[in-house]
């Protein structure tokens, strides 16, 4: 019977809502499909030829033919092309403090997912700012389900009175990573 009309639409996944267009090609014959009966078509979504927004989508290619058949095939793809959105929610900009014991926060990624997250601390004295020395499984943040995080400060870590920096970073599944901070001022003395 031969193909007569093939429509491909991109869809979000949440809703099945339609990213911009569908695109139909129209006019295949026997003459003009490849031998293989696979047919390649580029098409071009949202700002120069890209899907715009990170997220989820469904690919979706309908081929008819000339007596009203249809076949539909579709095709989860994610978009992901930049970090996870990180907050530091355990320490705002220069809380003076007396100890730490634990730093969270929270994270989401509509791309790809979170994948992984690490801290660091620094200490200033003066002109000079150095990193605090622990091992990578010290540093590691336990990141939930639901983008919260924490991670468990080694006792004893802090031992300066002074100024401190925390340094969180998170990494997606698509290996883009999103660095937050805080200057804090640790100050254990007595009034």
């Amino acid at each position: 019977h031969g193909v007569d009309t093939v429509t491909i639409s991109i869809l979000k996944a949440s809703d099945n809502s339609p990213v911009g267009e569908s695109w139909n090609i129209t006019g295949i014959t026997a003459n003009s499909a490849p031998e293989s009966n696979n047919l390649n078509a580029e098409i071009s979504v949202g700002e120069n030829g890209r899907i715009t927004a990170d997220g989820k989508y469904v690919v979706k290619v309908s081929v008819k033919d000339k007596v009203g058949k249809e076949t539909v095939e579709t095709q989860n793809v994610t978009v992901d092309r930049t970090g996870p959105i990180v907050e530091i929610t355990s320490h705002t900009e220069n809380d003076v403090v007396n100890a730490v014991k634990t730093i969270s926060g929270t994270a989401s990624d509509e791309g790809s997912g979170l994948a992984s997250g690490t801290y660091k601390l620094y200490y200033t004295e003066g002109e000079t700012t150095q990193e605090i020395s622990l091992t990578d499984e010290q540093c590691k943040l336990n990141i939930k389900a639901n983008g919260n995080w924490d991670a468990t400060i080694p006792e004893n870590t802090l031992q300066n009175q002074g100024k401190y920096k925390i340094e969180v970073s998170i990494k997606d599944k698509a290996g883009f990573k999103t660095t937050k901070s805080v200057n804090i001022v640790y100050d254990n003395a007595l009034p």
